[in-house]
């Protein structure tokens, strides 16, 4: 049986997806053990196992999601379950607790009896992190193998995992659980002829991951192994070094920035080599190229991650975070389109995914522009930078009793999937009640999935304004744009709107 055969609901890629359902408390690390995160190592040693297996292509799917501002919860998970394969449940003390980890497994249930019935058995796994009495576990995790990561003293009836504390009790029995599991999921995968030693169709798109530095490799691997396990192409090949002559440099990148949608770039504390007659080291060097591609093409930006705490810190530094711009300063100037992160690796790899995703739905055709009482010359200002020859713009009114203007805002909003929400002389506090308690923040919540808010900002400049760029002023802004110097809005707005 192929797997084009099998012709799941949901599912539209080739790459095995495996829903890992845990709970967040069990991989919090221990006091002075911050490499010390259960889960993580967890999945850093079963995606081993499975490569070993012929499973290299497996992609787990975890809630580490940064939501972005606009995107809803539910709909994520939804989207998630509805792509997966496989079920993984780590089975603990602290999961039966969880609401949400009873909704994952709940979700996964009942999509599995929508399969054919010979496609329903084998879907759900369960990893046992500690011993669950056995009327406290759920009935869909009853009656199927466990792989159990702890054992039982014979003599004090004592519980021993074999990882705890950040730090093995016993890595042979723990490692043997490992390989049990992936042996088990691996033999699930190939019956259902997924993902077995090979590489899945390209979906047609081409990102560029910018070459790290040492200190930021290991992360760089884990994107590219997702990105192409996916169906992305990614430039330059991760697969050959840069060159040492810098002429070649260049034009490996320039030319692959020209290739690329967007651009990705990891940033530890060093900056690359530099290779001969350059003049720049390899980060900063694909930061500026990146900044070039986004000036000569405003659909274009940069993900950029910035940790605050790289895997390789000390105590020291863990207790003084680092600052992601201050640290995207020391490489390359920020720029308004830029999406800087600073949490850790695998959540910014789930955003990058959710970056791309959005990408990849169809363009806005109508926009809204809303402004309060003193803002309406900015908002005219982007009325008119939108071409009206490629969608449609509305405009808050500017007449009417309140109720008028509502009832009209409401009309006007109604095919709208974007709304620029205009920030000149207002105060801070009347811009935060737009955002929420409002028309506006009332249509964006109707449908959040498919409705977002660009807070673009006109001079003058204030200390508001400029928390702004980085805070993004409240919940349910999806973008800020930073107009406050000038410049061409309709290139400002093109990002947005392509």
């Amino acid at each position: 049986m192929s797997y084009s055969d099998i012709g799941l609901p949901g599912r539209t890629s080739t790459t095995p997806q495996i829903f890992l359902s845990y709970r967040s408390v069990d991989d919090e690390p221990p006091p002075g053990r911050p490499d010390g995160r259960y889960v993580k190592r967890l999945l850093e040693q079963l995606n081993w196992e499975l490569r070993q297996q012929g499973a290299a292509d497996a992609v787990f799917w975890m809630d580490r999601n940064k939501i972005y501002p606009g995107d809803k919860w539910s709909d994520i998970l939804l989207n998630a379950l509805g792509k997966a394969d496989l079920f993984l449940a780590l089975l603990s003390k602290n999961y039966i607790k969880s609401e949400w980890c009873a909704t994952e497994l709940s979700k996964m249930s009942a999509r599995i009896t929508s399969f054919p019935q010979d496609l329903r058995n084998g879907r759900i796994f369960r990893a046992d992190k500690n011993r669950v009495p056995d009327e406290q576990i759920n009935e869909a995790l009853k009656g199927i193998q466990a792989v159990r990561f702890f054992e039982l003293d014979r003599n004090s009836d004592r519980e021993v995992e074999f990882y705890y504390g950040g730090q093995f009790q016993d890595e042979a029995k723990y490692c043997a659980a490992v390989h049990e599991l992936a042996v088990a999921i691996s033999r699930r995968l190939e019956a259902l002829g997924v993902g077995m030693t090979r590489r899945p169709a390209t979906n047609g798109r081409t990102v560029f991951v910018a070459k790290p530095s040492a200190d930021t490799k290991v992360q760089y691997q884990h994107l590219v192994e997702e990105l192409q396990g996916s169906g992305y192409r990614v430039v330059p090949d991760p697969g050959e070094p840069l060159p040492e002559s810098g002429a070649e440099v260049k034009l490996m990148i320039v030319d692959g920035l020209g290739a690329a949608e967007l651009s990705i770039h990891l940033l530890g504390e060093r900056r690359g080599f530099r290779p001969d007659g350059l003049g720049a080291d390899t980060v900063p060097f694909q930061l500026a190229c990146a900044a070039d591609e986004v000036n000569r093409r405003p659909s274009f930006y940069r993900l950029i991650w910035a940790p605050k705490a790289l895997p390789t810190d000390d105590e020291a530094l863990e207790k003084s975070p680092r600052e992601p711009l201050e640290v995207l300063a020391r490489f390359d100037a920020f720029l308004p389109s830029d999406h800087v992160e600073g949490d850790t690796a695998e959540r910014f790899n789930e955003f990058v995914f959710q970056r791309l995703e959005s990408k990849a739905q169809p363009e806005i055709r109508t926009v809204y522009i809303h402004y309060t009482d003193n803002d309406r010359r900015l908002a005219l200002d982007v009325f008119n930078s939108i071409d009206e020859n490629k969608r449609t713009r509305t405009i808050r009114p500017r007449e009417g009793s309140p109720k008028e203007i509502e009832d009209a805002m409401d009309f006007l909003t109604r095919d709208a999937q974007l709304a620029v929400l205009c920030w000149e002389n207002a105060s801070e506090a009347a811009m935060i009640k737009e955002i929420g308690d409002s028309a506006l923040g009332r249509w964006r919540a109707a449908d959040a999935k498919n409705r977002s808010i660009l807070l673009l900002m006109g001079p003058p400049g204030s200390d508001a304004k400029s928390d702004a760029v980085k805070t993004k002023l409240a919940p349910g802004v999806a973008h800020v744009i930073d107009a406050t110097s000038g410049g061409d809005l309709a290139s400002m707005l093109a990002p947005y709107l392509d």
